[in-house]
């Protein structure tokens, strides 16, 4: 699965990190954003893969600075934190979530052929019982 952010020929991205679980936020997104994300700029003539630099402010407003201007912005503060229960993903997991969908998938197996036996057996059964109402009617 994968979260596509059409910037919009933005070259900047703020996203405000409360201070209630920041000590969690932080340190899950930046690894998040190390890992997982490929930063692409896209024109009418090339696509290519950008590697990004990536600061934290401790502050409650952004400069951004162009090249007449610098203004500063306010990010909306949320109130969306990431509970005292979030643990970072490790390797570990993903092993575990395999481990567990390899067994999930032979339980499948297993039903759909027992599905499929049990269909066979009521259809033989259904047979015999035309045959024997056929008997009978004679």
């Amino acid at each position: 699965m994968f979260a596509l952010i059409e910037a919009n020929q933005a070259t900047h991205i703020a996203i405000h990190i409360p201070h209630d679980g920041a000590d969690k936020s932080l340190p899950a997104l930046a690894a998040m954003l190390e890992q997982n994300a490929v930063f692409i700029r896209s024109d009418y003539s090339e696509t290519i893969k950008v590697e990004p630099n990536m600061t934290i402010h401790l502050k409650d407003t952004v400069e951004i600075s162009g090249r007449e201007t610098e203004v500063a912005i306010v990010v909306p503060a949320s109130r969306q934190t990431l509970g005292d229960d979030f643990v970072l993903a490790t390797s570990e997991a993903y092993i575990s979530n395999k481990k567990t969908l390899e067994q999930r998938d032979e339980k499948i197996s297993k039903l759909t052929s027992e599905v499929a036996f049990l269909k066979a057996s009521l259809e033989r059964l259904q047979a015999t019982l035309d045959e024997s109402k056929e008997e009978a009617a004679q």
